[in-house]
């Protein structure tokens, strides 16, 4: 005799419910094979339910049809015992994507069971309903069942991430099996392609005073504090925390405190550099981030401190120049190696602040073009790839945007006989800060109340603040704001004139002149410069000359003072006016 075999459910377009089942519209560009559905909150740990569940009828199903979905109890459980939901069939998929009033709706119940799949023998929740009187589906009509357990407890799914499982639609009338997928892999659609479902870690953003970074100045040596940082998903003996840090940061020497947890052995992921990074990555994303693996012994929150990690050599997250480096990022991970849960802190580190800085301004005439001399001593190493970031005062709020300080077209850099940068010269350009919706104007970072440093947060929820050495300083907003255009000055060549040995340009006993007329090439005053095809013994046979040469910059260490003189600003407008801060 014939044999049949109990057909699938069809593939069909998918409906976007993130703005709320009235709301809904169909996802473009692909469709998931057999039944489609969606869970309201797809992270580890947590609660949702059933948003959608659509799929196409294979076979012709009458009323009082029984359709059964069985979900894997090892991603789900619920304490429910029944759950509502409405079911829609349209008559088209032309009236389903209209949403049509040629679509019928009903609100059925969900019977909730436990018990073993016949499709793989596992562990499976089972929501049993039925077509209610006056609704039946024909061959090739496409149902959707809307907010199945929105109204009870729902479903909490496992604490790790990874793939949801498989998953079963069969549909039966009395004993006759109709339509069954076994195996289905819940899939979405996005930018015309089908991707996985997957279980997400969950993610924290932690009060700064339970995540605590000090000290936050550039290349200082820090420690990370965890205190008793409470997880949504506790910890078990041997479940790991990973912590990555940003691009550039050292943890060679990285060691732990507090009981419950230990480094693992050799696991700092990526070596520090053979010498200090001291500018940022062109791009963040591209960039090795360093990080290192704890494992947990016996503690259930976070509850320990990273010590002896050195901090980069540039800032982060520091106006106006937001580097969007990565956050750090703690993932707890389980003992069979799936992401528990993450926590995301925004790291911000700040600028040392530049040591017997002077600024002197002889014409202070409002609305004259003036130079400003700048003075100050170096705490870091200032490279030949540095630069200087000159921020000006944007002036009493009434009068912006031409309160403050003004940038015209004859600005630069007069380096006079005692300036000193280091060799060559600056290029001087404008630079707009990226202060998104919050004004045109940006305020300075948060700065001790007592001294003269930056801090990088609200004072940490202590009575003092981590970055503020000073006794009971705290770290509090600064009063500065600044104009949104700033001055960016970079290290250049520049030609001037030094005192060389030439070849005489007359000389009896060889009857020849030998005139210099070019630069010297890579050659410093003090030099012989000789000239090519010149046969004159210059060593012997030479006087002195002022020539004009290439001076190039060259790295200046820590403790040097630098001076320079800025021209072509133009003070405040206003008569008496006080225009804040230079930064």
């Amino acid at each position: 005799g014939i044999s049949f075999t109990t057909p699938p459910f069809q593939s069909v377009p998918v409906w976007d419910v993130s703005a709320g089942v009235a709301s809904r519209t169909l996802v473009s560009g692909c469709t998931v094979p057999g039944p489609a559905f969606q869970f309201s909150n797809s992270n580890a740990k947590g609660t949702g339910y059933l948003s959608v569940m659509s799929f196409r009828a294979t076979s012709a199903m009458p009323e009082n049809t029984t359709l059964v979905f069985e979900l894997p109890a090892a991603t789900h459980s619920t304490s429910a015992v029944s759950m509502g939901l409405m079911v829609t069939v349209c008559p088209t998929d032309a009236d389903r994507a209209a949403k049509a009033s040629s679509c019928v709706s009903a609100n059925i119940t969900a019977a909730v069971s436990r018990g073993v799949s016949l499709g793989n023998g596992l562990g499976v929740i089972k929501l049993t309903m039925t077509l209610p009187i006056g609704t039946s589906v024909d061959y090739d009509q496409v149902v959707d069942l809307f907010n199945i357990g929105a109204t009870s407890s729902g479903f909490l799914h496992r604490s790790t991430s990874g793939p949801f499982g498989l998953y079963r639609l069969y549909a039966f009338v009395g004993v006759s099996a109709l339509d069954n997928s076994t195996g289905i892999e819940p899939e979405y659609c996005y930018a015309g392609n089908l991707h996985p479902y997957v279980l997400q870690e969950n993610v924290a953003y932690p009060l700064s005073n339970k995540l605590v970074i000090s000290h936050k100045q550039v290349g200082a040596v820090s420690s990370l504090f965890f205190t008793g940082f409470t997880l949504a998903i506790p910890l078990v003996p041997d479940a790991l925390v990973r912590v990555y840090f940003p691009p550039d940061f050292d943890l060679e020497n990285i060691t732990l405190t507090g009981p419950g947890f230990v480094i693992d052995q050799g696991s700092v992921f990526s070596a520090p550099a053979a010498a200090p990074i001291l500018t940022p990555p062109a791009t963040m994303d591209t960039v090795d981030r360093p990080a290192v693996q704890i494992r947990v012994t016996t503690g259930t929150s976070l509850s320990f401190t990273l010590n002896k990690i050195r901090n980069p050599y540039y800032a982060l997250g520091y106006p106006p120049d937001l580097y969007s480096a990565p956050p750090l990022l703690i993932r707890t991970v389980a003992v069979s190696g799936s992401a528990m849960e993450s926590i995301i802190y925004p790291v911000v580190i700040v600028p040392v602040t530049l040591d017997d800085f002077t600024l002197r301004q002889i014409d202070r005439s409002a609305a004259s073009v003036v130079a400003v001399e700048f003075t100050f001593a170096l705490s870091q190493i200032f490279t030949v790839a540095s630069e200087l970031h000159i921020r000006l005062p944007a002036g009493v709020l009434a009068d912006r945007p031409s309160g403050g300080f003004q940038v015209t077209s004859e600005v630069g850099v007069l380096l006079s006989e005692n300036a000193y940068i280091g060799g060559g010269g600056f290029a001087v350009a404008n630079r707009t800060a990226d202060v998104s919706s919050v004004s045109s104007w940006f305020a300075a970072p948060f700065m001790c109340s007592k001294g003269n440093s930056y801090c990088s947060d609200a004072n940490d929820g202590r009575a003092q603040s981590s970055t503020c050495a000073e006794a009971g300083s705290l770290c509090v907003s600064a009063p500065s704001v600044y104009a949104q255009t700033y001055l960016v000055l970079t290290r250049t060549t520049r030609v001037v004139q030094g005192v060389f040995f030439v070849p005489s340009n007359q000389n009896a006993t060889h009857g020849y002149t030998c005139a210099v007329t070019q630069q010297p090439v890579s050659q410093l005053p003090g030099a012989l410069v000789q000239p090519a095809g010149c046969p004159i013994d210059g060593s012997v046979f030479n006087t002195s000359a002022s020539l004009d040469y290439i001076e190039s910059p060259q790295d200046v260490g820590a403790a040097r003072i630098l001076k320079f003189v800025l021209t072509g600003l133009r003070n405040p407008v206003r008569y008496g006016e006080v225009p804040v801060n230079f930064d």
